[in-house]
């Protein structure tokens, strides 16, 4: 549908305004400033006839939206004017002030049918950034206060931080954000500052707080919090109650997040919780054998095989060279350590090792020959790798 906003004030400010296509005079730019207040008023008019018309919804939508994105596009455009003539400032004010007033009304009565996906005009975005920048500091001194860890005061402030310095921005991630540190900001007030961090997260968590970061830091919080427990049926209990959790927490279905094009944070945690149950599950039915008391499982120095016909992988490596192997491996990423108590019992039971008595290596004795490396390890394990680089070199040419 043709508004003012797609004829007049775009001939206007695209095209007359422009020094390059048009010179207007001053009787013409004198009759515009006179002009714009009623072009204001009748666009005002437009937007509540057609907000409460018959019509249906999904029209109106369309209609309210095309004026809002053409309004949004001339403010910018009118912005760049920024070499125009003395005569022409004051016409660029009186044009600033329509599209803010027609822009005003959209977001305050026609909110509903407005799009919140849309960037703010760069006029508008200037002005918010004032005020959230005022409000981070808040904020930012809150969490200093009460001793927040770097991690977590990182994952807080980061999308803020960006958004100060964006050129461009949406009206929906400038009111998420803006809602989000009220409410960090009041809640800081309550908080005792030793035991900032577990409300603080689960504050984030009912905000949605889906972004990336948040999302890392609450897995790394869930791992670390398994890893203090012993057994694996702690940690899959603990793990049973992270789901059941998740499980039970339902987001309103209109509910948007930090990314609203990204899965619920509920829904993204459950899918890790089910996953690290899934790998204690099976890792469970791995060393059940190595783990069920009164049974033994020889190691037997010559042989391939225990008595029950089980693999174990034969190797010179004494347990401590074993263990500083593995613990290479994990630093270097190349496998993930999971639980390590449980990798140590894996290992345990799947390898022989020279000079281990019938019972086969013990877990724990790997466990602190992990924790305890001495310089001979160190040494015979760096030769062992020169020996597979060596390898590398004579198969492949590696520049």
């Amino acid at each position: 549908m043709r508004t003012h906003t797609t004829l007049t004030l775009r001939k206007l400010i695209v095209n007359d305004m422009d020094l390059r296509k048009y010179e207007m005079t001053q009787q013409e730019i004198n009759v515009w400033i006179e002009t714009l207040p009623r072009v204001a008023e009748e666009m005002l008019k437009h937007l509540d006839q057609f907000s409460y018309s018959i019509f249906g919804k999904e029209l109106i939508r369309r209609q309210i939206r095309q004026v809002q994105r053409e309004s949004i596009y001339l403010l910018d455009a009118a912005d760049r004017h920024q070499q125009l003539s003395k005569p022409l400032l004051p016409l660029k004010k009186a044009v600033v002030t329509c599209l803010d007033q027609i822009i005003g009304h959209i977001n305050e009565h026609c909110s509903h049918y407005a799009s919140d996906e849309v960037c703010l005009p760069k006029l508008h975005l200037k002005k918010e950034q004032i005020i959230i920048a005022n409000q981070f500091d808040i904020l930012c001194a809150g969490l200093t206060k009460l001793n927040v860890e770097a991690e977590l005061q990182k994952v807080i402030k980061d999308p803020v931080s960006d958004l100060l310095r964006s050129k461009r921005c949406s009206y929906y991630k400038i009111a998420y954000l803006k809602r989000v540190m009220d409410i960090l900001i009041q809640e800081c007030e309550k908080w005792d500052k030793n035991y900032i961090s577990s409300p603080l997260i689960r504050q984030l968590y009912e905000t949605n707080f889906n972004s990336e970061s948040f999302i890392k830091y609450y897995q790394k919080s869930i791992t670390e919090d398994l890893a203090e427990m012993e057994t694996i049926d702690e940690k899959c209990s603990k793990l049973y109650r992270y789901q059941h959790d998740f499980s039970m927490h339902n987001f309103r279905k209109a509910a948007k997040g930090f990314d609203p094009n990204c899965s619920k944070i509920n829904e993204i945690l459950l899918k890790f919780v089910k996953t690290e149950l899934g790998c204690l599950e099976r890792l469970k039915q791995v060393i059940m054998p190595v783990a069920r008391p009164g049974i033994v499982t020889p190691a037997y120095k010559n042989s391939m095989h225990a008595p029950d016909g089980s693999y174990k992988i034969r190797t010179d490596m004494s347990v401590d060279q074993l263990a500083y192997f593995f613990k290479l491996l994990i630093k270097a990423k190349v496998i993930d350590v999971g639980v390590r108590t449980e990798l140590m019992a894996f290992v345990a039971g799947s390898f022989n090792t020279p000079g281990t008595g019938s019972s086969g290596i013990s877990a724990a004795s790997l466990e602190t020959k992990y924790k305890q490396v001495v310089q001979s390890t160190a040494k015979h394990i760096k030769s062992k790798l020169m020996q597979m680089i060596k390898h590398l070199d004579e198969e492949f040419t590696i520049i």
